[in-house]
């Protein structure tokens, strides 16, 4: 397997072929496997992709456990014992005196390219595509080839080199997910929870959040403004008060096994750190406004696919080598 990195003609190629295959079954009524061009769907069976029985084997047990890693989450989580939750397989925590079986590891989709977020302020593909359509500094031939670059980007969205792992609960899923689930902006919103972390504050200000967004949904529009740009990690939604307190004592027990976000990010998702402050910088916008933006966040896409590939599959030789 050569090195990882997007070429333009041979994406044209790739991308006609397969499309051209789903049309071949889609005419026959049938659905075709390959939706995405690096992993056939069925490869994941019945469960989440990022969290099925082939990811766990092949990228989180590779990259998290054994003498590989520099910090053993084998060690906290059993990864040899996994508990099947709904569609997802989930890595408990090993037995502590402060963790009890709702602390678990689980499986996420790194950077998020998908198609068909019927909500338009969720909307991945369709919003990055508008941007990159409607930007006046590009060529035409600049925006055939950064469309090119999205239709990849979208198929790689299920790809081994974007999984990672992440903590249940403490609803960190959902404070990336929330918005249209970027992994830049989760970045940045997680350096700032490292750089003044206060488990008080915290609670404080998602129970002011709380109130806000209630005030949001129904048309507060300077409330809806600042729920946009609200900073807080934690949160648990819906069960009892007792709960949600537990919650968030395992949440804060684990980041604070971490020093600071690089660490963070050089430990759960392989990441040196010129790539995270990349993303940092990239996740202080509460939106993106132009196609340059998305330009900018594709690339580090690739760079970060770019290393994770190098883990998951060390014995391959480059196209360099």
């Amino acid at each position: 397997m050569g090195e990882l990195r997007f070429e333009l003609e041979e994406w044209k190629q790739r991308n006609h072929f397969i499309n051209e295959l789903k049309s071949y079954w889609d005419r026959r009524g049938q659905s075709c496997q390959w939706d995405y061009l690096f992993d056939r769907e069925d490869t994941f069976k019945d469960y989440d992709p990022d969290s099925s029985r082939y990811v766990w084997d092949n990228v989180y047990k590779k990259i998290y456990a054994g003498k590989r890693d520099e910090w053993a989450f084998e060690e906290i989580f059993d990864f040899q014992n996994l508990r099947l939750e709904g569609w997802r397989l989930v890595a408990p925590a090993q037995k502590s005196e402060s963790w009890d079986n709702m602390v678990r590891l689980g499986g996420e989709t790194d950077f998020n390219f998908k198609k068909g977020c019927l909500r338009k302020q969720n909307q991945k593909y369709e919003r990055y595509k508008e941007l990159i359509e409607r930007e006046n500094d590009f060529s035409e031939e600049e925006k055939e080839a950064y469309l090119c670059k999205l239709d990849w980007c979208e198929r790689r969205t299920h790809s081994l080199e974007n999984f990672s792992v992440m903590l249940i609960p403490g609803a960190m899923n959902n404070c990336k997910g929330r918005g249209r689930d970027r992994i830049d902006k989760f970045i940045y919103l997680l350096n700032l929870f490292f750089q003044e972390r206060n488990e008080e504050r915290e609670k404080q200000q998602e129970d002011e959040y709380r109130k806000k967004a209630a005030l949001a949904e129904n048309g507060d529009e300077e409330c809806r403004e600042a729920c946009k740009n609200w900073i807080h990690i934690s949160s648990a939604a819906g069960g009892k008060a007792e709960y949600k307190i537990k919650c968030r004592q395992a949440l804060y027990q684990y980041l604070a096994l971490f020093d600071d976000v690089y660490d963070y990010c050089a430990k759960v998702y392989k990441m040196e750190k010129d790539l995270t402050e990349e993303l940092i910088a990239s996740g202080k916008k509460v939106d993106f406004s132009n196609g340059n933006d998305v330009v900018h966040y594709m690339n580090l896409a690739e760079r970060y696919w770019q290393r994770k590939h190098e883990l998951i599959f060390p014995d391959k030789k480059t196209d360099a080598e």
